[in-house]
């Protein structure tokens, strides 16, 4: 039995640890989030030709 209170103490404990991490990554974030952030490299990214290492066969 003490095994089980341990067990849902714990998974209490990281729930609200994950709320409490989640909230203050949202606030501090703003709007637009990872995602966003993740495309900035390709942002202005008008070449389109490959990559140097990758010539196309003539």
């Amino acid at each position: 039995m003490e095994v089980l209170a341990l067990t849902l103490f714990l998974s209490l404990l990281f729930a609200v640890l994950f709320l409490f991490l989640f909230v203050r990554e949202r606030k501090q974030r703003g709007p637009g989030g990872v995602e966003r952030d993740s495309l900035i490299p390709f942002d202005g990214d008008d070449d389109f030709s490959a990559p140097s290492g990758h010539q196309k066969d003539q």
